[in-house]
């Protein structure tokens, strides 16, 4: 495994970019070969070191190959470091950047300087709540008190031993978020039920962090961030639901968010809003929606960045039941061509492929063929963006495209080679029923009379674990939707509208 190229294939295209913008401050005159490095690693096709040696140097040279690697390696670091030093929210970078100098400064005996730098450290550390940095802060400042004159150490003093409270409380956040992390993994890999309550406020009480977590959306935040996250796996948002809408009125009817917690009022409204639209309550989740655009609104940088795209997926999501699927389609192309976005690789492939499936709704397969022909990447470069999962429903899609487009040997072909990919997670419960709906497809396939029959319709009922209606996932409805309406001989945007409302 090459780490070098996954990082420079981690970059999005505008990232790259800007790497090579700020490699250009160096102003190096002639050929850039850490650049042309670059280009080669960010190319599609996975190239050895030979081969990449004999392209870069006449007559090949190893050692200079790995000290250029070198080179761009600490290149990279440095642009990255830059980036968060720009954009991260904790802004820890720049924090840090100014402690360095204010030390510098001491070092100089500049001692006014350097204190107005540990005042903008301390200033940003503790806008983002960074008690960590700020501990380091606050015992500079009291080691240097005696060479400023309106350096106030008493003042000093307290806030070192309130910072020192609140710093303790993040590490036993930290582990309590760690404990919550591993039950929770046991929950799923034993396929029981999760009592998210009791997990949560157990862990909570048990490292006296209840009350905390009120008074500080991030912990709270962090913790609802990896509870979701073993959500995602089990497709189990039906229990999920009313946690994370209690928790989040609880901090509103405590304290409320303050400025600095914006990021995580606007993760805790997504969380409710996708949870909500997984569990088709469509008008509740457009509630909360409209609460994060008013979140997100006149925000810049990385909030705005982060939020927007998927305010804006989740949108068209809730205009497809809401019966507007030229609505949907406007808003996810709108998203692709917003310059003032810097969407992620995951923003996009959500978009497309979700744009292609809302085409595909509208029965405009060809179109929604050249959707999916636009993610240039193959399978396995999605694997590692997406995971396993996404390119797995992918194909699924792409099996009920071929055969709406007549296609009967692609479609065959298609379901061969998901069964191959995947044979793996589909010996995994949450996963089964995928494996049974290529199966039924085949069958449909092989002979499409008998799609209309009684004993297909039994086989169909048979075939699947089915769950109390309002629990069943959106997703999986979606594809039982589709062969739902070739039993039927009905429009498969109509059959999906009566099973979801």
């Amino acid at each position: 495994m090459d780490h070098l190229r996954d990082i420079v294939q981690g970059l999005t295209k505008d990232e790259s970019k800007d790497f090579k913008r700020f490699l250009g401050r160096l102003r190096k005159r002639g050929k850039r070969m850490d650049v042309a490095l670059f280009d080669i690693l960010k190319e599609e096709e996975e190239y050895t070191p030979a081969s990449i040696i004999s392209r870069l140097y006449k007559p090949a040279n190893p050692n200079a190959y790995h000290t250029l690697r070198k080179r761009l390696t600490g290149n990279l670091a440095d642009f990255i470091l830059w980036r968060h030093r720009e954009n991260d929210l904790s802004q820890e970078g720049a924090v840090l950047s100014y402690v360095s100098l204010a030390r510098h400064l001491f070092e100089r005996q500049l001692p006014v300087p350097a204190w107005k730098y540990l005042v903008r450290a301390e200033t940003e550390a503790l806008a983002y709540e960074n008690h960590s940095l700020l501990n380091g802060i606050y015992n500079l400042m009291i080691e240097k008190a005696d060479m400023i004159e309106q350096a106030n150490l008493d003042e000093l003093i307290t806030k070192h031993g309130r910072n020192k409270i609140l710093a303790d409380e993040d590490e036993r956040a930290g582990i309590a978020n760690s404990i919550v992390r591993k039950k929770l993994a046991e929950y799923r890999r034993h396929g029981r039920e999760v009592d998210f309550d009791k997990v949560i406020s157990g862990t909570l009480r048990e490292y006296k962090l209840h009350t905390a977590v009120m008074g500080r959306p991030r912990l709270l935040y962090n913790l609802l961030s990896i509870s979701r996250t073993g959500i995602l796996a089990k497709k189990d948002f039906h229990s999920f639901e009313p946690f994370v809408i209690s928790r989040y009125e609880d901090i509103e009817k405590h304290k409320g968010f303050e400025e600095k917690d914006m990021p995580y009022k606007a993760g805790m409204l997504y969380m409710i809003s996708h949870t909500l639209y997984r569990t088709r309550k469509f008008k509740q989740s457009r509630q909360y929606l409209e609460e994060l655009q008013k979140t997100i609104s006149g925000k810049k940088g990385e909030l705005y960045n982060q939020y927007y795209p998927r305010y804006a997926q989740l949108q068209a999501a809730l205009s497809v039941f809401e019966g507007d699927l030229s609505a949907a389609i406007s808003t996810l192309k709108s998203l692709l061509k917003n310059k003032n976005l810097r969407l992620s690789h995951q923003d996009r492939l959500n978009a497309l492929v979700s744009i292609g499936i809302y085409q595909f709704h509208g029965k405009k397969f060809r179109l929604a063929h050249d959707t999916l022909l636009e993610i240039y990447h193959t399978d396995k470069w999605c694997e590692k963006i997406m995971g396993r999962e996404w390119v797995m429903k992918k194909g699924m899609m792409e099996v009920l495209l071929y055969y709406e487009m007549d296609h009967p040997d692609m479609v065959e072909s298609r379901i061969r080679s998901v069964e191959r990919k995947y044979r793996d997670l589909f010996d995994l419960p949450v996963y089964a029923p995928a494996r049974t709906f290529l199966q039924l497809i085949r069958q449909v396939l092989q002979d499409p009379d008998a799609v209309r029959t009684e004993a297909f319709a039994q086989k169909v009922e048979a075939s699947f674990d089915w769950k109390p209606s309002e629990q069943e996932d959106i997703q999986a409805i979606g594809f039982y939707a589709w062969l739902k309406s070739k039993m039927l001989g009905k429009d498969y945007q109509e059959v999906l509208m009566e099973l979801m409302i």
